[in-house]
């Protein structure tokens, strides 16, 4: 019943993207079915909570196969549009991985066997970072094990912050654990497979699959995000939200392709849905899709705007009402109060812009990302002042970053000092932007063109059409 249950949630993502947006390919379908089925699953979960109903096996099972079955009804009534649909993508387009040579397969190649490695690492170790095995993985059991998220750990406060944390990931792991997994380690393993997938599908339609495939590699062996992604904890999953977010918003604007901006307003949902700082992603994300609408487009629709945020930032206002709704019980969880006057010490923001600057340059966390980024950007420099395009993608891009040091100057810590946040966990709050770096890296010129050439030149000769 174990593999069974993610292969429910695999299903049901799968479905809601076929069923309700529909001409995913197989590649994009592979990366997003378990990020967005899980988030999905959390949602219901939720609902039952708020509904007063157990979080069980049994209750679970009805909600989520209930809603597999009407997606694939709703498919079964419409199959010709949905056989259209795939005739018009084509057999050949829905499967296409890649453009085959050695080089794309030695990359590939690589990714998967460091794909392996570090899974089999994850799921051979027990559970040990302190944040979850006092908050996450602890919070899960206790709801498993009591089907309610608030549970004796949250009256008794024996569980830490991260119970005050939006749930995706906390319900999550009660998920896996409800249906008889020891380990919730399966959780980590699936959303980092779903953020070098995910990553790689989406910059196939960005870049050639030489420049996909190398970004997707470089992105992936970003010293701390590949050793946080075998720790179960939030920052690797809630980047993978966040970063693909935008750039499936990016892709919709670049190929027109209406199913982009579904996918984009779904994973910035999750996004929130898992931490709250998510909201420097819906926040780039808004203000690119205004830009798009009002400046590029010239549309004077304001309805459109205000649908994209309220979807986006839903879930994360159902958890705050949520809170806010049992104060009583969840305050005592928060880490931090947020000022809403701007702050302007000029100590503290120098603190944190030296921290910031370290973390990035440093090898150990982020590898070469920066100095390639920064690379791309001087290689790019003409571009950007004569195509209003490019320095858009890179305004988009760096919003983030500078979100979350808005958001690190304007909190107050109840139980920590901001010199420990900086040193010892901001440099997990920029998985994101390293993910964001590397999609900017491998779609600027020129290394875009360059990819390209290499595509031609190593691939073999498509066949003349008869």
């Amino acid at each position: 019943m174990s593999l069974i249950s993610i292969v429910i949630v695999i299903l049901l993502g799968m479905f809601l993207l076929q069923s309700i947006i529909k001409g995913f390919s197989f590649i994009e379908l592979l990366g997003f079915s378990f990020p967005i089925g899980i988030g999905v699953v959390t949602v219901l979960m939720f609902f039952l909570e708020v509904l007063g109903l157990v979080i069980s096996k049994e209750n679970i099972l009805v909600v989520v196969i209930g809603m597999i079955l009407l997606l694939s009804a709703k498919m079964i009534y419409n199959y010709k549009e949905y056989i259209l649909c795939f005739r018009r993508s084509s057999f050949q387009k829905f499967f296409l991985l890649g453009k085959f040579n050695l080089l794309w397969l030695t990359l590939v190649s690589g990714t998967i066997l460091l794909l392996v490695i570090v899974s089999s690492k994850s799921l051979y170790w027990p559970t040990f970072a302190s944040d979850s095995v006092t908050s996450f993985d602890l919070f899960g059991k206790v709801i498993a094990s009591e089907g309610t998220i608030l549970n004796s750990s949250i009256y008794e406060k024996s569980v830490g912050f991260g119970a005050a944390y939006p749930p995706l990931y906390s319900l999550g792991l009660a998920y896996v654990y409800i249906f008889g997994f020891e380990s919730s380690k399966i959780i980590p393993v699936l959303f980092f497979i779903s953020l070098v997938v995910g990553f790689y599908a989406l910059l196939l339609k960005n870049t050639s699959s030489i420049g996909a495939a190398l970004g997707t590699l470089f992105m992936m062996i970003s010293p701390e995000l590949i050793s946080q992604s075998a720790v179960n904890i939030t920052s690797v999953p809630q980047a993978m939200f966040g970063a693909t977010g935008l750039i499936a918003l990016l892709t919709w604007n670049k190929t027109k392709e209406t199913k982009y901006l579904y996918l984009s307003v779904l994973l910035l949902a999750f996004n929130g849905w898992i931490r709250s700082e998510g909201i420097v992603y819906i926040g780039a994300a808004f203000l690119y899709y205004c830009y798009i609408l009002f400046v590029e487009h010239k549309v004077r629709d304001y309805i459109k705007p205000v649908i994209f945020l309220f979807a986006s930032v839903f879930p994360f206002i159902m958890w705050q009402l949520f809170m806010r709704w049992n104060i009583n019980l969840m305050d005592s969880f928060v880490q931090v109060d947020f000022k809403m006057v701007p702050s302007f010490d000029k100590l503290r923001l120098a603190k944190i812009l030296s921290i910031t600057k370290f973390n990035f340059f440093s090898n150990n966390y982020y590898g070469i990302t920066i100095y390639v980024f920064f690379s791309a950007i001087v290689f790019n420099l003409i571009r950007i002042y004569s195509q209003k395009d490019s320095l858009v993608t890179l305004i988009v891009i760096l919003i983030p970053l500078f979100g979350y040091l808005f958001l690190i100057n304007q909190i107050e810590l109840r139980s920590d000092s901001i010199d420990n946040i900086m040193k010892y966990s901001a440099k997990r709050f920029f998985f994101g932007i390293v993910i964001l770096m590397w999609f900017y890296i491998v779609q600027s010129f020129p290394f875009k063109q360059i990819f390209y050439t290499l595509d031609t030149f190593l691939s073999p000769p498509s066949k003349a059409k008869r």
